[in-house]
């Protein structure tokens, strides 16, 4: 009997206090199972973008959605923001047909979350 292999999206992102729990968690998913699909999502303007890639794992960026601290035209444009990053996180999970998503820090993980908790992958 054959079975695929567990798929992980793991997510999170900004600082090395969000990125290396992540490592550490594909580590020790890649060590204890080999075969598992990883696949990091943050954004482009984190240290993931060097990180990740560092430690040998495949990341992909979702658009950042910073929340405004006071009224302003970035509060307006916040729903289509967040919009577009949700339609990101859903590309991400269809595309590694994830599993299981694993969530650390504030910006990436909440659409991804969002979404697998929502049952809107595969």
């Amino acid at each position: 009997m054959s079975t695929n292999p567990l798929s992980v999206v793991l997510a999170g992102g900004g600082t090395a206090g969000h990125i290396s729990p992540l490592l550490a968690i594909a580590h020790a998913l890649a060590e204890h199972d080999p075969d598992t699909r990883q696949v990091v999502v943050g954004t482009a303007a984190g240290m993931e973008t060097r990180l990740v890639p560092a430690a040998g794992y495949q990341l992909e960026t979702i658009d950042r959605v910073p929340m405004p601290r006071r009224p302003s035209i970035d509060l307006v444009k916040l729903p289509t923001r967040l919009i577009r990053a949700v339609r990101q996180a859903l590309g991400v999970l269809d595309r590694a047909e994830a599993d299981v998503v694993v969530a650390s820090a504030v910006t990436s993980p909440h659409p991804c979350t969002w979404l697998r908790g929502a049952g809107k992958s595969r």
